[in-house]
């Protein structure tokens, strides 16, 4: 069984496939899904059994009733990044450092904390692993 979708005004056909034996093999048991975007209009559909053809037999008391799921998928497309409000800001900046009313008055330390933080932990974790520097006992004799 083919499903096929054709899209207005693009011309293209997205196609879904289903095998009649998974559909048999699965006990006429489908589930078949809708993609929609925000307004309704209709990106995709689907079906699908579940089962692969293997060939199995399955009793006819199970193949009286069609058992299909419906699922209808609404898709929330993400909001794109504000670039103008970011270039605005970048523009804003560049002309308040060009003029001087944005200069960074901190501190060295203030400034290159991240930097010098890691480099003391390292001086004091090699000079506390070095055993030359510390007095060992035997000086008394």
């Amino acid at each position: 069984m083919d499903l096929a979708m054709a899209r207005e005004g693009l011309g293209e056909m997205d196609l879904s496939e289903l095998r009649w034996c998974s559909l048999y093999e699965s006990e006429l048991k489908d589930h078949f899904m809708v993609t929609l975007d925000r307004s309704g209009a209709l990106l995709g559909v689907s079906d699908f059994a579940g089962h692969q053809c293997t060939g199995a037999h399955v009793p006819d008391h199970k193949l009286v009733n069609f058992n299909t799921t419906l699922s209808v998928s609404i898709v929330n497309i993400a909001p794109g990044p504000d670039t103008q409000t970011y270039i605005r800001r970048m523009e804003q900046e560049k002309a308040e450092r060009a003029r001087g009313e944005n200069a960074d008055n901190r501190s060295f330390f203030a400034k290159y904390w991240m930097y010098i933080m890691p480099l003391l932990i390292f001086l004091l974790i090699s000079g506390a692993s070095n055993p030359e520097g510390q007095g060992g006992g035997n000086a008394a004799r």
